[in-house]
């Protein structure tokens, strides 16, 4: 939801300053609108992201969010609260910037062959635009969620990290 507040107001600004803009121009602000958007989300919402992904694989802690988040942030400080956030962002940003860009394309190349209804070019245009970041960015969710499991004592910096899954998994 916070993702598409920051789009529409970065879409409201960047028509503000640059107009409707056309072909490579518009592919390149889809780009960028929908990876910086996310960027601002992600950061908002790492905190809560790593509480999720400790409880959905056993390790999370008792009470409501907020004491949770105290928590974490006591035990292990910004590094807790912000665990995994490189890999986040390498999963999340080209997810946003390559399903906008390609929703947006997708869409008005359906559109032009006329004949589709819109609901279903939408649709497609959705499910084949999904479907393209999600294969491109898998590797980085795995990263992410080997890093916000390991122990604080034991979690590795992004790249050490996946040198070791790398050795360890495949």
């Amino acid at each position: 939801m916070l993702y598409f507040v920051f789009l529409g107001e970065a879409e409201r600004a960047a028509r503000a300053a640059f107009g409707e803009l056309r072909g490579a121009a518009k592919g390149a602000l889809d780009f960028a609108l929908g990876g910086g958007s996310r960027t601002a989300a992600a950061f908002i919402f790492c905190p809560i992201t790593v509480l999720k992904t400790r409880a959905e694989l056993g390790g999370g802690g008792g009470g409501g969010l907020l004491a949770q988040l105290a928590s974490l942030a006591r035990r292990e400080g910004a590094a807790g609260l912000w665990a995994g956030i490189g890999p986040s962002l390498a999963r999340d940003v080209p997810y946003s910037a390559v399903s906008l860009l390609l929703l947006r394309y997708l869409q008005q190349r359906l559109r032009a062959l006329g004949g589709i209804p819109e609901v279903v070019a939408a649709a497609a245009a959705g499910a084949a635009a999904a479907t393209c970041a999600t294969v491109a960015t898998q590797p980085a969710d795995v990263l992410r969620t080997h890093l916000v499991m390991a122990p604080q004592d034991k979690r590795l910096a992004a790249l050490p990290a996946l040198s070791a899954l790398l050795r360890q998994r495949g």
